[in-house]
């Protein structure tokens, strides 16, 4: 498993555990690294490393005409992509702690004995497709 797999799938087991009424788990999520590592791609001010830094420092090198005319063709697209890169990369880390915060939530409430939503699955039901496929002769 890569490591940045591991967050991710630690995430989904404390909270089934936490469901199922195992909250001893003990878990080490590695959120906080996989955030820091993603802050510092999005905001380093190191060109070599964070995104913006990257593209306004080659957006200044276009400006100022110290690219060679073969980089200067593709520069404006490699600009736009390290901007969007890290305007991506802002939006997920987001997203992220929305679902990180969200599952504590639940996780709260369930270890309190709060009500929880109910739900919202329908009821199994024996799917009715085999027997129409045997009637058919197909």
């Amino acid at each position: 498993m890569r490591r940045a797999d591991k967050p991710r799938v630690t995430l989904v087991i404390a909270g089934d555990l936490t469901h199922k009424g195992k909250t001893e788990t003990g878990q080490k999520l590695g959120i906080p690294d996989m955030t820091t590592a993603a802050w510092q791609k999005v905001m380093s001010p190191d060109p070599r490393l964070g995104l913006f830094a990257a593209a306004d420092e080659l957006a200044g090198k276009l400006a100022a005409g110290l690219l060679p005319p073969e980089r200067a063709l593709v520069a404006p697209q490699l600009i736009f992509n390290q901007r969007l890169d890290g305007w991506v990369t802002f939006v997920l880390t987001a997203l992220l702690w929305f679902v990180i915060l969200d599952t504590l939530r639940v996780c709260v409430r369930r270890v309190r004995g709060l009500p929880l939503r109910a739900g919202s699955e329908a009821p199994y039901q024996a799917s009715r497709l085999q027997g129409a496929m045997a009637g058919s002769g197909a």
